[in-house]
């Protein structure tokens, strides 16, 4: 499976963005989402290890801003089989 979540490049916030992204409990990346003109949406993809989802009826997915920092407005969020070309 993979995670694609959509930005926005030019979101207001003071300086980037820095976050962390877990599922189910667990971190699965760090990320820097910075603010760039001119505005477009975009989307960033996230592979997530099987180990993550393996025997699970639901996913929880988070996003946890860092210290002294922001998260950044997410505008879609979806899951694709990680294995289907496209």
């Amino acid at each position: 499976m993979t995670l694609v979540v959509t930005y926005c490049s030019a979101e207001w916030r003071r300086g980037d963005a820095h976050f962390a992204i877990g599922v189910n409990g667990k971190h699965l990346t760090d990320q820097v989402v910075t603010r760039k003109e001119p505005t477009r949406f975009y989307e960033q993809e996230y592979p997530i290890p099987a180990s993550l989802i393996q025997n699970k009826g639901k996913m929880t997915v988070t996003f946890r801003a860092h210290k002294d920092s922001s998260g950044a407005g997410v505008y879609g969020l979806s899951l694709i089989r990680g294995d289907v070309e496209r």
